[in-house]
Order: C-alpha cells, then structure tokens, then sequence
C-alpha cells in the first residue's frame, strides 16, 4: 500500500531558512553539507502540542521520539539531519530512495500542453517493483518533490503510537488501512475529545464546521451564550478582514460588526473592539453615500476598495488582531458553554 505522507494541524510547526529549504530540492546527499540550524517553534508552545513529525515547507521533520523508533528504517532511506528548535532537537529528513514504481499510463496525471506533470489525480503502481524494504521515498524527476511512504513505514508509526502524522492512501484506492477518526457529531463530543487529548486534527477548524452547521445568520446566533457568540463572530469578521480587508467585511457582513466588537471585549481586547466599531461607523455612512448614488455592486466593491478603509487595514498587527490561539484558549475556559445543550 502506498500513502503520502503529511502533517496533522493539531500539532506545532516550523519554518525553516529559505537557503536549507533549497538545498532539500536538489536531491543530493547533504550530510557532508549539513549546517546545524538553529530555529523557534511558528507557534507558542504553551498552545500547541509538539508532535513527533511535521514539514518545514516541502522537509519532513521528524521528533527524538520517531527517530528512536523508526531510525533504521529512515536511515536506509535517507538521511537524518539534526537542528535545534526552541531547546529541543529534531531531525530533518532528506529523502535519498528514489522508487520508479508509478504506472504513468494506468494513473490520472494532470499535464501542462508541453507535457509536463503539473500533478497526480489517481495513482497506479506497479506491484512488482515494489522492493519489500520500501517504507519512505519520492518518485523520480518531475514527482521528485513530494514524499511518499509505504504499509511498512504507517504500521511501525502506530505500532510506537508516535503523533502528528497523517497519512491519505493513494494505492489500492480500498480498503483504507489508517480510517480518520470520524467527525465529531455534537459539540458536546467534540469538547470532550478535546478535553481528553484524542483530537488528531485542529480543534479551531472542527469546532467552527459544528457551528457553522448550526449558525447562518445573525439572528440565529443570538440563541446562543454571549462566548459562543464572541468566538463565532470574531472568527467570521476575522476571516472576512483576513481575505480582503475591512472594506470586503463591510460588503459582506456588516450586520456583524458589533457583534464581532463584543467578542474581542470578552476577548480582552478592547483595542480591537474600538477599531471594529470606528470601522462599522464609516462603513455605515459610506452605504448611505452609494445608495443615494444607485451604483451597481461592482461599483460599490470599487468604491469601498479605493483606500477608505486602508487606515484601519494597517493598523491590524499593531493592534493584535489576529487572535486564532486566543479564541481557542477562550474556548477552552468555558467549555461548559459550547453545548448544543445550552443554545436557548
């Protein structure tokens, strides 16, 4: 069976300098190379777990803890790299086994009109080159980038119980060797695997798939206790900002405002909370110009993105807007109130 290999968004990342991430394309032995690198977790660790594996870009990064367990088998595979991160080692791997085992007329592969693979919809390999020892390698040439593992590697994964890995079946298609943990169907199940540790993937993504399924309008979240509230909007207002700015937001869902304004309040961030009601106050007489002016959407979308909203734009990071481990923190000191039992 072959997997690629990814990372689950649960756990801590990393980004490693630019020049190491170069020297990982060439696919060259790099031990004699190899510089120490000294880097810092992108996350504060006090909110995030440290996994046992995780990409810097396109580099799998492998824990002490995976490295103990599976050493001999990365090592015949490739090559293992120390650095520090925040204190703690780890070891980037270079992946040296090559496998020309994909069946390129059997799978689904998307070509540029020069035909060069730009990517690979469906997989076919061939069984019988498939050496027994294979447990993590690339494809040659023009598939080189991305990494690929087989049932030897998955199984001596969960045999050590190690964390932070993900693993999508490309081949066979069935039956699934590693099935997800299905979805949380409540939010009381969803609290509670938290609570419990047992959550793989991000708790933020999963808890807003369970409220979006239960909130779509303003009105409807008003049934709802004032921190889910505040979690919901902020988060809206935030991922609108996030995309296009205030003058997107004040397009999109300018009914929101206030709420998202009370939520960074509960939030403890009353700096925010000013600057969303200054915005919610120009947005307002903005909309009463364009009405009177009968322009079309398009136009209005022109308008509100000529700069009106540049000044407040610009003042997101001073201000420290983007609050995703703030609002899961909130979250998780009022668990109580992110039932469905507790909607009015």
């Amino acid at each position: 069976m072959i997997f690629r290999l990814d990372s689950r968004t649960n756990y801590h990342s990393i980004e490693l300098d630019l020049d190491v991430n170069e020297l990982f394309n060439s696919g060259e032995p790099l031990a004699e190379k190899w510089q120490k690198s000294v880097t810092e977790f992108s996350e504060d660790l006090s909110r995030c777990k440290v996994g046992d594996f995780t990409y810097s870009g396109l580099i799998p990064v492998f824990s002490e803890r995976a490295v103990s367990a599976l050493g001999a088998m990365l090592r015949s595979n490739g090559e293992l790299l120390p650095f520090q991160c925040s204190g703690i080692t780890l070891w980037a791997f270079n992946v040296t086994r090559i496998a020309d085992v994909l069946n390129e007329d059997c799978s689904e592969l998307v070509r540029f009109s020069s035909d060069h693979v730009i990517d690979i919809k469906r997989y076919e390999f061939e069984a019988s080159k498939l050496p027994a020892d294979l447990a993590i390698f690339k494809l040659p040439d023009r598939h080189s980038w991305r990494v690929y593992v087989t049932d030897v590697l998955v199984r001596a994964v969960e045999d050590a119980g190690l964390k932070g890995f993900k693993f999508e079946q490309l081949w066979p298609l069935e039956p699934k060797i590693q099935p997800d943990m299905p979805p949380a169907k409540s939010l009381d199940e969803l609290m509670e695997r938290d609570a419990q540790d047992e959550l793989e993937d991000d708790f933020d993504t999963e808890l807003w798939r369970l409220l979006c399924d239960r909130i779509s309008t303003i009105e409807s979240l008003a049934a709802w206790p004032k921190e889910v509230r505040a979690y919901f909007a902020s988060r809206l207002l935030e991922w609108e900002i996030g995309n296009g700015g205030f003058a997107q937001a004040t397009m999109n869902i300018p009914e929101w405002f206030e709420e998202a304004a009370r939520g960074y309040d509960l939030l403890g961030k009353p700096r925010c909370a000013t600057l969303i009601r200054k915005a919610a106050v120009l947005a307002e007489r903005e909309k009463k110009r364009i009405a009177k002016a009968k322009v079309s959407i398009e136009k209005a979308f022109e308008y509100f993105g000529e700069g009106r909203f540049e000044e407040f734009d610009s003042r997101l990071d001073e201000i420290g807007f983007w609050s995703d481990c703030d609002r899961v923190d909130f979250v998780r000191a009022n668990r109580e109130l992110f039932s469905d039992g507790k909607k009015a």
